[in-house]
C-alpha cells in the first residue's frame, strides 16, 4: 500500500510530497522511498552545514600580532550588520564590529571593524591587535 505524506521542509516553508510505503514487517512503520530520501536528507544537511559559497557569509581571515595564530570569523551579511545613517537620517551603509580571541592561550583581543555599502559589499576594514591575511595564507602551511 502506498500513501503520500506531506512534510514541511525547514526554512523553506514549502510543502514537499514524498511517496512512502509501509514496511512489510510492521504495518505501523513508514519508510521514505530511496529516491526521495536523499533529496530530503540533502536539504536537511544543507540546513545545518555552512557552505563556502554561501551568499549570506563574508569570511574574514586574521593573524594575531602577539602569538601569530591564524584566525577566521564569519560575518552573516543579513544578521550581523548594523545600519549606519547619514546626517539626514537616511540609511547609508552597514557596519560590523567583531572581537576575535584565539584558542592558543595568549587571549589577545583582535578588534575588527568592517564597513559595507548598501549592497552589502565590503569597502573598508580596520583591525587592532592583529592583521588581515588572505584565505590562501590561512589554509596554507606558511607561518
Amino acid at each position: 500500500m502506498t500513501r503520500i505524506i506531506s512534510l514541511d521542509v525547514l526554512n523553506n516553508h514549502q510543502n514537499k510530497d514524498f511517496l512512502c510505503e509501509e514496511s512489510p514487517c510492521d504495518s505501523s512503520e513508514v519508510q521514505l522511498t530511496k529516491g526521495k530520501t536523499m533529496s530530503f536528507l540533502e536539504k536537511l544537511s544543507q540546513l545545518f552545514s555552512s557552505s563556502s559559497n554561501d551568499e549570506a557569509a563574508h569570511w574574514v581571515y586574521l593573524r594575531c600580532s602577539k602569538c601569530g595564530e591564524k584566525l577566521r570569523t564569519r560575518v552573516n551579511l543579513y544578521n550581523d550588520l548594523s545600519i549606519e545613517y547619514d546626517e539626514g537620517g537616511k540609511a547609508a551603509n552597514y557596519i560590523c564590529c567583531k572581537t576575535v580571541v584565539g584558542s592558543q592561550g595568549c587571549f589577545q583581543r583582535l578588534e575588527v571593524v568592517l564597513k559595507f555599502d548598501s549592497k552589502r559589499k565590503l569597502f573598508e576594514r580596520d583591525i587592532s591587535g592583529g592583521s588581515f591575511i588572505e584565505q590562501e595564507e590561512y589554509f596554507g602551511d606558511e607561518p
